[in-house]
């Protein structure tokens, strides 16, 4: 009993300071796109339509980061896999709403769109890798599982990592994914780079893992919203 009262008094401490270690970060971020975007001058006119594309290129950035990270990752024999953003979420009405709802089939090309995925097994890897620098990617509808989000160029793989990834790396073939559109939910949520809120409520729904997606989230949101909508 006292060994796991102290396991749970450690475990609460590194939450802690994970969470604010998210929290520092998630700022500093989020201070150097204001920085980029307010020192563009109101008085010109190109400066001002550049606004999208920095965000853009941020939000890029931090994507390439973070599919990065998850490749190399098992090399150094850690097997963190942070999910992007959440599965659903409340309407002003208090009405769940869920990406389930609206989603549909998307194609995406291994080679144009980001792939967030997690090669966990390398020896499994270093198969498929092998086999896929010899012979076409062939998409299987009953192991290749993903979710796909348009407005970010953003496949995140929940099934199938491995050949996925070789597909990914020699840029060969396509899979089909669930398409989830984040912009239908950037009224109703927001994040403070630690936890994902209930914008209606202000309600913290759930912690967010890895503060680039929440910067991500939050760019994205200043980018939709720039384009007029």
């Amino acid at each position: 009993m006292f060994k796991q009262k102290i396991a749970y008094i450690i475990e609460k401490r590194l939450n802690a300071k994970k969470m604010a270690n998210n929290k520092k970060m998630y700022d500093q971020v989020m201070k150097s796109v204001d920085k980029m975007i307010t020192e563009l001058s109101s008085h010109d006119e190109f400066n001002l339509s550049c606004k999208p594309l920095i965000l853009e290129y941020i939000i890029n950035t931090l994507l390439d980061s973070i599919c990065a990270e998850s490749i190399f990752k098992p090399l150094c024999n850690v097997n963190s896999f942070p999910i992007p953003f959440f599965s659903s979420f409340y309407n002003e009405k208090g009405n769940t709403l869920s990406f389930n709802d609206s989603s549909k089939k998307a194609n995406v090309n291994l080679s144009s769109t980001k792939i967030y995925l997690h090669p966990w097994n390398n020896v499994r890897t270093r198969e498929s890798l092998v086999n896929i620098s010899e012979n076409d990617f062939v998409y299987d509808k009953n192991n290749h599982f993903a979710i796909y989000y348009p407005y970010i160029n953003l496949c995140y793989v929940t099934c199938g990592n491995h050949s996925i990834n070789a597909g990914r790396y020699f840029k060969k073939g396509s899979i089909v994914a669930d398409e989830y559109d984040l912009t239908v939910c950037f009224p109703h949520i927001e994040t403070d780079g630690n936890y994902w809120f209930n914008t209606h409520t202000n309600e913290p729904l759930i912690p967010v893992i890895d503060y680039r997606f929440a910067a991500i989230f939050t760019i994205a949101k200043m980018k939709y919203e720039l384009n007029d909508h």
